[in-house]
């Protein structure tokens, strides 16, 4: 029983190494490349929600309504596929952070295609917002 116990204690340390070392090649991985990627996600994501305020605005399941929907479903179709790439090289708290790049997206997006009024109490949060994406993304490693 006593063998049995440090033998499953054994597995689990191994296992825990093999998990910290593949998020550490995570990171190693994370390049420019995946940055510009996660980027590209994450703008694809920013248009599927000017697709889904089209969607709303027109009659249900008229032409345009579902051409909008379509547009919705795509683009989402689309930032999934590219989302699970960048997972792969990618710790999923440093992808997730950045999502909140959408805020600025979303800015612009408001005020072209929607005239929506972008003031300086916007602009500070979201300075604000990318100045937390930037510290969750920076931080030094421990030990």
């Amino acid at each position: 029983m006593a063998r049995e116990r440090k033998n499953s204690r054994e597995k689990e340390r191994r296992q825990d190494s093999k998990s910290v070392s593949a998020s550490a090649g995570k990171e190693e991985r994370a390049g420019t490349g995946t940055f510009l990627l996660l980027q590209f996600a994450m703008l694809i994501f920013s248009l599927s929600n000017i697709c889904s305020k089209m969607a709303g605005e027109q009659e249900l399941l008229s032409p345009e309504f579902i051409l909008w929907f379509g547009g919705l479903i795509l683009t989402m179709g689309l930032y999934a596929l590219i989302w699970q790439q960048v997972l792969k090289r990618m710790p999923l708290m440093t992808a997730y952070a950045n999502k909140a790049v959408v805020i600025l997206w979303g800015l612009l997006w408001g005020r072209l295609f929607f005239q929506e009024p972008v003031s300086l109490t916007k602009i500070a949060g979201a300075a604000v917002v990318m100045a937390g994406v930037y510290l969750m993304v920076t931080e030094k490693k421990e030990g």
